[in-house]
């Protein structure tokens, strides 16, 4: 059934009469137009007359057709995303809009969803293409990031689509981080756990918008690690210790610079003629993987640790002992060492012994990392470079540079000698050949 070239609508509330126009061109009815009177008849014959003899403002009618014709496009099922775009650039040509406008696309997906599958090791399409092009990256990282993003990310821009962000958009997140009083190393981390994601989506063309670039960088100091100073790690280690890994793993720690990972994963094969051989670390998600930097090192080993060492992993306290290479500081798992929270609580216990209490290691931020510190920056001071940096394995010449900065004990002399007893250290045994690269 045909529509009806016009409707004329009754007057109500004191209103005229009024008509509604057939838009030809969309199947749809124009909005009324006032036929200045309230009586229906009259509306009628008025009616007919413009049809009759013409519309008295028909430049009127024809610029509503028109607006009818571009609204009912717009609304629209079949009115694409590519469309809208094409109108936008047209607005914008003819200046009706003096700002950028981003579209919301639907067809590109919630950055919720996105981010979750992202990160998810071992579905993600980053990850694999990583592995594939010989590239480091970790379960536990990916694990991070995600966590970073759920509780951060998520309840601000998690129910956004991808093409409705922008650079303009992330920044004012991030610096809605740091107004809550985040440290500028967190904020650095919940932007890698978006921005990468985006990044992503743009190389694979999945959104329009380039994250490589105006992004802001959050780079106010942290609160740097503390060290002990020479006397107090002497009477550190003249103090009773809750147990003899905790106390061995400190003293090889603060001989060596190793992380606590690196110690963790040493195993008995590890412990050489005169060095020690850092092959892996130990995460509690991973279980034993490569080092922070992905290379192995060799560090010189002192006699009488190297001997404490092998007496531990031997020891009959050991149930592993008899097992193949089993690990030097184990627990009661034989697959799992010491937990670092062992290790953590146990210098902290050492720590008040010798007068340093929770608040004043708090103040000086002391953990057991700090004993990486303590190495590092005696090593910055009093040996070549290549020396120190083949002893910690730090790859950055900066960030070694960098200890050179700390205060250093008075006891300059003692330091010294103890350092050239580390490095030029010869045993009574076949010797090895160190290198230190």
């Amino acid at each position: 059934m045909s529509k009806k070239d016009y409707l004329i609508l009754s007057a109500r509330n004191g209103r005229h009469c009024a008509v509604r126009f057939l838009n030809s061109a969309t199947g749809k009815y124009m909005p009324a137009i006032s036929l200045g009177t309230s009586n229906k008849k009259e509306a009628l014959k008025i009616v007919i007359d413009w049809l009759k003899n013409g519309i008295p403002d028909k430049g009127q009618i024809q610029d509503m057709e028109a607006r009818d014709y571009v609204f009912n496009l717009i609304k629209g099922d079949t009115f694409t995303c590519t469309q809208a775009e094409d109108v936008i650039k047209l607005l914008k040509l003819r200046g009706f809009l003096s700002e950028d406008v981003q579209l919301k696309n639907a067809s590109t997906p919630l950055l919720k969803d996105y981010i979750s599958d992202f990160w998810n090791f071992e579905k993600s399409l980053y990850v694999k293409e990583k592995k594939l092009q010989g590239e480091k990256i970790g379960y536990a990282h990916c694990k991070n990031m995600l966590q970073l993003a759920r509780k951060h990310a998520f309840p601000v821009l998690g129910d956004k689509h991808l093409s409705e962000l922008n650079v303009e958009k992330i920044n004012a997140f991030l610096l809605s981080c740091q107004d809550k009083g985040l440290a500028s190393r967190t904020v650095n981390n919940i932007s890698v756990s978006v921005v990468k994601p985006l990044k992503f989506a743009y190389e694979k063309k999945i959104i329009k918008e380039n994250f490589n670039i105006a992004l802001y960088k959050f780079s106010l100091p942290g609160k740097e690690r503390g060290i002990l100073t020479r006397e107090e790690a002497y009477r550190l280690f003249a103090a009773k210790w809750p147990d003899k890994k905790s106390y061995l793993a400190s003293l090889l720690a603060s001989q060596t610079g190793a992380r606590i990972g690196e110690i963790q994963a040493l195993r008995k094969e590890d412990i050489g003629l005169d060095r020690l051989f850092i092959r892996h670390s130990w995460s509690d998600i991973e279980g034993l993987k490569s080092t922070k930097t992905g290379d192995s090192r060799i560090v010189p080993l002192m006699p009488e640790m190297r001997k404490a060492l092998l007496d531990l992993v031997e020891s009959e306290a050991n149930p592993w002992r008899l097992s193949e290479n089993p690990f030097i500081f184990w627990s009661c798992h034989p697959e799992k060492p010491i937990h670092r929270h062992t290790l953590n609580d146990a210098f902290k216990e050492a720590l008040e012994q010798i007068g340093i209490d929770e608040a004043e290691r708090k103040e000086r931020n002391i953990v057991f990392h700090s004993w990486r510190h303590y190495v590092a920056t005696y090593l910055a001071n009093n040996a070549k470079k290549r020396t120190g940096m083949g002893i910690t394995g730090h790859k950055d010449e900066r960030t070694f540079d960098g200890y050179s900065d700390h205060e250093v004990d008075t006891d300059f002399a003692e330091k010294m000698e103890a350092l050239k007893g580390l490095i030029n250290y010869t045993p009574p045994i076949e010797k090895e050949k160190i290198k230190f690269s």
